[in-house]
């Protein structure tokens, strides 16, 4: 069914679906802002007023079909109120803050302004509730939990099934997106004790990472075991979420400890080192090719013949490696003690990685985008150089559009020319245009489609969690590229 072509929100704001040139210039990036803070508003709107309609619900509620549009049945045991997803909660908590402080520096944006104060309610209640589960469940956040905060994994037949066991000492990513929330929230609320208590939550996920004690199998671990680390296929994922949070300690903390400096790039050594070919270090593949997974001895896993590549992760990857680099550059500790919070080696790491980020996003990103179709496909075999899924999930292209703009502004600023810059302007044109005509829905909210098939026909596939995004890939990404595009590129 054809989508109207404009979207107005309740205040006049106008999302009119432009579109960029196919080679764009700096300034043709101003063109697409007026939708984007559109998109913002409008989803934050739909989030504060689905938060207030229960008041006895203390979470973040996007349970909602993103093809038909209608709320998940009552006793749906996966995707239902009844299932409260510790990712959405901590990615939730993270979302708003990033709203919220754009708002802030934006007063003649009014209807965001004048959302703020509903926001942040929903900060202080989300955020009190998920330090209570915490306490409550020992020192861990769980991927499923009931809204009383027991957890719990679901079946082959999807019903619940309570986890009844699980280690103190094993990390998962709902420790490692709450711990993110709970920090943010904390700073931004000026709540000391929840910044104290996020940043140690951070510390202690960053350990367990480091320390192999990070469990990727929480959605369907056993229930009489809980999360274990598979010592056979070990994934980058957490090594890449986790440089979104050294990035965000980066930013916001005043401590002149360099901790966050050294984890951040702790963690992008990891990943350069075990997961991206570089300096031909696998012969046949591609420079900047990025493989998902590793196995005991630390080489690429190869599945049935296949060296499977996530093209949206490894996009990822740059936009917050990048992102933790300019943090860290402007970091308190590095403010307070410059010579002691980077070393030679570790100013030199910095800056090489700095370079070396934007080649990796040019080539995943030409390995997973589809331009016939207008999608990034889910796997991709590096071998074969072919996508292995059907599917195109939504994130990859807002995740696109910022690592795009970032890699853009960072040749810039080293003093690359135009014509070593267009590459990263054309993707992020590409990564737009393929959002905004084929995902971003006119008729819900400018809530997008999770999934698009390479058929080009929305599917009822899940990527990560049922629900939908809570301004996190969609809005706080989005957020990112519009602060490039108002402090770089021109009127």
């Amino acid at each position: 069914m054809p989508q109207p072509s404009t979207y107005q929100t309740k205040g006049g704001m106008v999302y009119r679906r432009r579109l960029l040139p196919a080679e764009p210039s700096p300034g043709d990036l101003r063109a697409v802002v007026e939708d984007y803070q559109t998109m913002l508003v409008s989803v934050m709107t739909a989030i504060a007023e689905r938060y207030e309609r229960r008041p006895d619900y203390p979470y973040i509620d996007t349970k909602l079909s993103l093809l038909t549009g209608e709320d998940f049945r009552e006793d749906d045991q996966r995707r239902g109120p009844g299932s409260i997803y510790g990712w959405i909660q901590g990615r939730g908590l993270e979302a708003l803050v990033e709203h919220c402080l754009w708002w802030r520096a934006h007063p003649e944006i009014e209807e965001g302004a004048a959302l703020i104060p509903r926001l942040e309610r929903i900060m202080r209640e989300v955020l009190a509730r998920l330090r209570s589960l915490r306490r409550q469940n020992g020192v861990h956040l769980f991927f499923l939990m009931t809204p009383e905060g027991e957890p719990f994994v679901l079946n082959e037949a999807q019903q619940r099934v309570p986890l009844t066991a699980w280690s103190s000492e094993v990390y998962c990513f709902a420790d490692l997106f709450c711990a993110k929330g709970i920090f943010a929230a904390g700073v931004y609320l000026e709540d000391a004790e929840a910044q104290k208590e996020g940043e140690e939550y951070a510390r202690l996920v960053q350990e367990a990472i480091l320390d192999r004690r990070f469990a990727a199998n929480e959605r369907n671990c056993p229930p009489n075991e809980g999360p274990q680390p598979n010592p056979h296929r070990r994934g980058h994922g957490p090594y890449m979420i986790q440089l979104g949070t050294a990035a965000l300690m980066c930013r916001f903390g005043t401590s002149p400890d360099p901790y966050w400096i050294n984890a951040g790039l702790a963690l992008l050594r990891h990943i350069m080192e075990h997961h991206v070919n570089i300096n031909d270090r696998m012969p046949g593949l591609l420079p900047g090719d990025y493989w998902e997974e590793i196995d005991a001895a630390g080489r690429p896993y190869v599945d049935q013949g296949a060296l499977l590549s996530n093209p949206g992760h490894s996009i990822e990857v740059t936009g917050l490696g990048l992102k933790f680099i300019q943090a860290a550059k402007s970091s308190a500790a590095l403010r307070a003690a410059p010579g002691a919070a980077l070393g030679p080696t570790e100013r030199r790491t910095l800056d090489e990685m700095e370079k070396v980020l934007p080649l990796i996003f040019l080539r995943n990103f030409t390995n997973g985008f589809l331009p016939e179709v207008g999608g990034i496909c889910e796997f991709y075999d590096l071998y074969s150089r072919t996508p292995r899924s059907p599917h195109m999930p939504w994130w990859s292209l807002p995740e696109s559009i910022r690592a795009a703009a970032e890699a853009w502004e960072v040749l810039a600023k080293n003093g690359a020319g135009a014509d070593a810059a267009a590459p990263y302007l054309k993707a992020l044109s590409a990564a737009h245009n393929a959002f905004a005509r084929h995902y971003v829905r006119t008729d819900l909210m400018l809530m997008a489609y999770q999934t698009r098939g390479t058929d080009g026909l929305p599917v009822d596939h899940i990527p990560a969690t049922a629900d939908a995004d809570p301004g996190y890939h969609t809005g706080a990404s989005i957020i990112d590229f519009l602060r490039i595009v108002e402090r770089s590129c021109p009127r």
